[in-house]
């Protein structure tokens, strides 16, 4: 919070210096020297990108290297990317830093809130008969969970031994319902989207993600990002959308004229990236990748897989009205890995049931 305040000051400062220094010399310039006071312009409000991470930051002086990946690719920011960073210091959700949340629509949020894993929590998710085993030992660890929504993985890890949990999500409603249900003495809950967190390297033990990732545009630089904040050895657990679920991008079965279900649709596969499709009756941005990219970015960040799953639901659970018609196609992947170690292992603790 410290850091992040002060680089509101630092920019508004710079914003201040940088609009007299244009009133006072760029009227008077010359076309060449307006383009030299573009040039010190940037100079002078400091903010830099990191062209591998595409991270965003301000310094006092023009560093050699990038504060959160550690490479030497580093400029100064366009006018553009200083304008993404005001965006981002401004928590503006209409600029170029706006991420997908639709969980602060009051309207949505009701919705959810009715959904029997928001009343009843993991044992009503269809996929928690087949993610529980697959969860590490949290007896001692530094656990990680990226969109955790209402905190009910956060929870689970606390109550099972966990010495620290972070649990980060980008809708501030949901985190209002985490702290109310499954608040605990080492669990911290922050408000961030999780493309633009930052961590030490070898910050956490596990890692764990859930219904989140698709969201996110950039898969693998996250991905990578993720590899730095696991100790060699640390555990990368997280579910996703299925990528037959989300190829369409309509999310709808295709019904006949008596209202039967024909089949689940499936297209576009190959063609990865955004899909407008509608999820608790509003219109969200997801985005489809395939189940090579995500297995293939996994083990390009030095990655080891341990399990992948396609859950289908649990046998008590199929005389819910529409649950046997899940059993027609997948709808989530659940994925294991580790990142491996300096001697190029992986840690044999993946699960505690498997």
């Amino acid at each position: 919070m410290a850091e992040h305040s002060y680089d509101t000051l630092f920019l508004l400062v710079c914003q201040v210096k940088y609009q007299i220094f244009m009133v006072l010399f760029l009227p008077a310039a010359t076309c060449q020297g307006r383009e030299n006071l573009l040039y010190y312009s940037l100079v002078i409000t400091m903010i830099y990108i990191c062209d591998n991470c595409r991270f965003l930051f301000s310094r006092a002086a023009e560093p050699e290297q990038c504060p959160d990946c550690g490479k030497y690719t580093v400029r100064r920011a366009s006018r553009g990317e200083q304008q993404e960073y005001q965006a981002r210091l401004r928590g503006d959700a209409s600029g170029p830093t706006a991420r997908e949340n639709p969980y602060d629509d009051p309207a949505f949020f009701i919705k959810y809130a009715q959904m029997d894993r928001s009343r009843q929590g993991l044992p009503a998710a269809g996929e928690w008969h087949v993610l529980e085993p697959l969860l590490p030992p949290f007896g001692g660890q530094r656990v990680l969970d990226l969109g955790c929504g209402y905190g009910w993985h956060c929870r689970y890890a606390a109550d099972h031994g966990a010495a620290q949990v972070i649990g980060t999500d980008i809708s501030r409603r949901m985190l209002q319902t985490a702290q109310e249900r499954n608040a605990a003495p080492v669990i911290e809950y922050r408000c961030a989207a999780m493309e633009d967190l930052i961590f030490p390297d070898s910050s956490f033990d596990v890692v764990l993600s859930s219904l989140a990732l698709h969201y996110v545009c950039d898969f693998a630089a996250l991905a990578e990002r993720i590899s730095r904040w696991l100790r060699p050895g640390g555990t990368f657990l997280f579910s996703v959308e299925h990528p037959v679920f989300t190829a369409h991008g309509s999310q709808e079965w295709v019904y006949d004229d008596q209202g039967q279900i024909l089949h689940f649709p499936v297209d576009r596969y190959y063609s990865e990236g955004s899909r407008e499709a509608v999820f608790l009756g509003e219109k969200v941005t997801k985005y489809h990748r395939t189940l090579t990219t995500y297995l293939e970015t996994l083990l390009r960040c030095g990655f080891t897989l341990r399990h992948v799953v396609e859950p289908q639901p649990a046998a008590d659970m199929l005389d819910i009205p529409g649950m046997r018609d899940e059993l027609r196609r997948p709808m989530m992947l659940i994925v294991s890995a580790v990142r491996e170690r300096a001697d190029g292992g992986a840690s044999a603790a993946v699960g505690r049931n498997v």
